[in-house]
């Protein structure tokens, strides 16, 4: 039965051996009907009757009926097969599909385990080998009921050659009768084999080889539909590759850019989070990729700002160019962004936001530097002038008064009200050197002077408004000096009214200097008070010239000191909170 052929059986032994070798105890077989289960041409069971009885030993007609019975249970099981077959091969092609989300860098032997376990879900095998042409070789078991990359496996036997050759699947239902056991790469326990070309441009790069223990375990719909999920794979694979150069290119030209680049999709998910904007928002890529940007939260760089602007292009649906946002970062200067939101779209479908954005802060300084020189040129123009206007009818008064005073008699009372317009005149002389002094300019003798000496004169000069304020003073210096390279005369202005400042802001309080090296050869001064500081609404106009929350004086103080440091090519910048107290930070070339 099992070589194909139906057959009656009929015995009339009275031993019973062959019935207990077979396992049974009872009496022995009278008669027996064996008929083979055929499935895709091939025997796949035997059906067996058997009868105790001799008096009802099976004929002619009830073979026919029971072969006829296999036939059915035969054809049952290959539709069940087929069926079962299809499904998995549709399940393959589907997960082929979705190659694209399975592949990052397209590496081959990512690829190749990927499109292998794929294989494995429509047919099983046992052993498994990927060949190609430039001598590669990956191999995978079946090792506890699971699929693993053999290291140590063979290269596969001599029918690869052939496959190479022609480009053609090769099926062999038992290795046993079609090569014998003397084949190289060949193992006992491989029967049924199945080779599946792999191509490339229509070239043969290598095969995909798999091995199975039971003969004739795999037929030509397995070829059919392994050959069309390799070719799906190796077609998506090219393609998710081709996309992934592209990508990767693009992303390179992206990062080499120094503007801040972040790509929204519809969900205002972050997809793109280039180099410029981690060097400008200080943030790591993992913290926002893939998360919604507006929903962030606790990050240490405050992304309000963009926010805003992100809404209202969403709620106008107009983009913004050239919007300004002020972003503030822990620990850190707060900056200024110019920024630009757009849609971006693709043949009119709207795919997502764009928000491309540069570090505004330097170039809005820098303006602000300019508007302000130019105020200061202005304004020196008219203190020159007004000085010079001034001074020459002023030193006549002042002459006379002198020339009067000597004159004068024994008298207190004319002698005490020359004396106060004498002292008034002198009040205006200094008004008008101050004057004088903001509408200058120039650097007139440099010198290379130490920072610590510079302080200590100053210090020397105003030691009569400590005492007369009743502030005191701390000295913050490190044990090396430092040196500058500057006019040591406007130098000292420029301090001296800087701490002069400090002392009349915080009367009966402490005014602490320091001074320190930050690095790049340049020095730090910083002068801090703990006085009444500076309200919100006046920090732009600190440095304005003419502009005081004094009772007294002109407003030139500071003014003149900036002048004087950034002539010097130097930087000053304040912090203060209102009735806490003021920071100014001195930063000015050393060497």
């Amino acid at each position: 039965a099992l070589s194909g052929q139906a057959a009656i059986i009929p015995w009339t032994m009275e031993d019973d051996r062959f019935y207990r070798r077979a396992g049974g105890k009872g009496s022995p077989v009278r008669s027996l009907i064996c008929v083979p289960i055929f499935s895709n041409n091939r025997v796949i069971g035997v059906m067996n009757i058997d009868n105790y009885d001799s008096a009802l030993a099976g004929g002619q007609q009830d073979l026919k009926l029971l072969t006829t019975l296999a036939g059915l249970i035969g054809e049952n099981l290959e539709n069940s097969r087929v069926t079962s077959r299809l499904e998995r091969s549709l399940s393959g092609l589907y997960k082929a599909c979705q190659v694209k989300d399975k592949l990052q860098n397209g590496e081959a032997e990512q690829f190749y385990d990927w499109v292998v376990r794929l294989v494995y879900s429509v047919v099983e095998f046992e052993r498994c080998c990927i060949y190609l042409k430039n001598e590669r070789c990956f191999f995978w078991q079946i090792k506890e009921e699971n699929l693993l990359r053999d290291q140590e496996a063979e290269e596969p036997f001599g029918l690869l050659e052939l496959l190479m050759e022609t480009g053609q699947p090769v099926l062999i239902g038992d290795l046993d009768k079609y090569l014998g056991n003397k084949v190289r790469g060949r193992k006992e326990r491989d029967k049924s084999y199945l080779a599946i070309p792999l191509l490339r441009e229509g070239e043969t790069i290598g095969c995909l080889n798999l091995f199975h223990p039971i003969p004739g375990y795999y037929c030509e719909e397995d070829v059919k539909t392994i050959t069309v999920i390799v070719s799906l794979a190796e077609l998506l694979y090219r393609s998710n590759t081709a996309h992934f150069k592209y990508r990767s290119y693009t992303d390179k030209i992206i990062n080499s850019i120094s503007s801040g680049v972040i790509s929204l999709d519809l969900a205002d998910r972050v997809l793109v989070f280039n180099q410029g904007a981690q060097n400008i928002l200080k943030l790591d890529p993992q913290q926002v990729l893939g998360k919604k940007i507006l929903e962030l939260k606790d990050l240490e760089t405050n992304l309000s700002g963009l926010k805003e602007i992100i809404r209202e292009v969403k709620r106008t649906g107009k983009p913004k160019n050239g919007v300004e946002v002020k972003v503030s970062r822990a620990n850190k200067e707060d900056i200024i962004l110019s920024v630009n939101v757009s849609f971006l779209e693709d043949n009119g479908k709207i795919l997502g936001i764009t928000i491309v954005f540069e570090d505004f802060t330097e170039k809005k300084r820098y303006e602000e530097t300019l508007r302000y020189a130019d105020r200061l040129a202005s304004a020196g123009q008219l203190a020159a002038g007004i000085a010079h206007e001034i001074r020459n009818p002023l030193t006549t008064v002042k002459g006379f008064t002198q020339l009067y005073l000597a004159k004068l008699g024994q008298n207190p009372e004319d002698r005490q009200k020359l004396s106060l317009v004498l002292k008034e005149i002198e009040s205006m002389e200094k008004i008008i050197n101050e004057l004088l002094a903001f509408s200058e300019n120039s650097i007139t003798n440099r010198v290379r002077c130490s920072i610590r000496e510079i302080l200590e004169e100053v210090l020397i000069l105003l030691k009569g408004e400590f005492v007369l304020n009743g502030v005191s003073v701390k000295r913050n210096y490190p044990q090396e000096d430092l040196y500058l390279y500057g006019d040591k005369v406007q130098l000292k202005r420029a301090l001296l009214n800087i701490i002069l400042n400090s002392i009349q802001a915080s009367s009966g309080g402490e005014v602490i200097i320091s001074f320190s090296n930050c690095g790049n050869d340049k020095a730090r001064i910083v002068i801090k008070d703990n006085g009444i500081g500076i309200e919100q609404h006046n920090f732009a106009k600190i440095f304005d010239p003419f502009f005081t929350t004094k009772d007294y004086g002109i407003g030139l103080g500071l003014p003149v000191a900036a002048q004087i440091i950034r002539s010097h090519g130097g930087s000053i910048g304040i912090r203060s909170v209102y009735n806490q107290g003021t920071k100014l930070e001195i930063i000015l070339p050393c060497v």
